[in-house]
C-alpha cells in the first residue's frame, strides 16, 4: 500500500506567524529553498538595479514527498553567455530571486500511461509559481499554470502514486521569468 499523499497546498498558505529571517547567510541551494517554506536571508543580495536578477527555482519534489528540488533551465543557463549562466544557475550566494514552483491540484485527463504491469492516468498538472526577493521574502510575482508536457514520462517511479501529472515544461519557466531575470 503506497504511504497516503500529502494534501496539495491551498490557493495561499503563508506562515501563521509570517516570513522568518534566519540569521545566517545562504549557504547552498537548500538554503534557497527555505524561501519557499516562508524564510529568508537579509544579508543576500538585494533585488535592485539591472538585470541580470540571479535566480534558483525549486520545485516541490511531489505530493509523496516533503522536500524540493531544484530545476535550472539548461538551455538558458548553458546554452548562452556566462552572464545567463550566472544569472540562470547562480552561486547559492548571489542569488536574488527564488521561484517557487508547487503542484496544486489535478486538472482533466490527458491519457493513460503504462507503468510495468499497470497503467495510470495521466492528467493535467495545475501549478503555482510564485517568485520571492531571497533578502525580504517580498513577493515579486506570482502566476498559475498548466503543465505542458502531455507525454508519458520515460521513467515512472513507485512512489509516483496512482495519477500522473502533466509536467511544466522548461520553455514554459523560461517565457515567464525571463523579463524578471534578464530584464
Amino acid at each position: 500500500m503506497p504511504p497516503p499523499r500529502k494534501p496539495f497546498p491551498a490557493a495561499s498558505a503563508p506562515g501563521a506567524a509570517g516570513p522568518r529571517p534566519v540569521d545566517q547567510g545562504v549557504r547552498a541551494e537548500d538554503d534557497l529553498h527555505q524561501v519557499c517554506q516562508d524564510r529568508f536571508y537579509p544579508s543576500a543580495p538585494k533585488l535592485r538595479g539591472d538585470t541580470p536578477h540571479p535566480i534558483l527555482i525549486s520545485e516541490d519534489g511531489g505530493a509523496e514527498v516533503d522536500y524540493r528540488t531544484t530545476r535550472t533551465l539548461n538551455q538558458a543557463a548553458f546554452a548562452g553567455s556566462t552572464a545567463q549562466r550566472r544569472a540562470w544557475a547562480p552561486e547559492p550566494s548571489r542569488a536574488q530571486l527564488v521561484a517557487c514552483l508547487d503542484l496544486t491540484g489535478p486538472g482533466g485527463p490527458i491519457r493513460d500511461c503504462k507503468a510495468g504491469s499497470r497503467s495510470l492516468p495521466l492528467v493535467e498538472g495545475n501549478y503555482r509559481l510564485t517568485v520571492y526577493e531571497v533578502a525580504s521574502h517580498r513577493k515579486v510575482t506570482e502566476r498559475t499554470l498548466t503543465g505542458g508536457d502531455r507525454a508519458c514520462p520515460f521513467v515512472i517511479l513507485g512512489s509516483a502514486g496512482d495519477t500522473l501529472f502533466s509536467a511544466v515544461q522548461d520553455r514554459q519557466l523560461y517565457d515567464l521569468l525571463r523579463k524578471r531575470v534578464e530584464g
